[in-house]
């Protein structure tokens, strides 16, 4: 098992060193950030910024006229 502490809030808890791999994301429970891990060994958690440039892919297309 595995430490990890929301650099936001500081909340701790612990997960399966399985769950924990390199750009696995969590959310703290207490502050609702969304985290990273960036290293694993040692480990390291980061928040999880989102990219300025996104893929076109990334983007769902939205009809104003599906809504009723």
């Amino acid at each position: 098992m595995l430490k990890i502490v929301c650099p936001e809030c500081g909340e701790e808890w612990v997960a399966a060193k399985a769950e924990v791999a390199l750009h696995s994301k969590f959310q703290c429970e207490e502050c609702g950030s969304i985290l990273v891990v960036v290293r694993e060994d040692p480990l390291k958690i980061e928040i999880d910024t989102p990219s300025e440039i996104m893929d076109d892919d990334e983007f769902e297309e939205y009809d104003d006229e599906d809504e009723d």
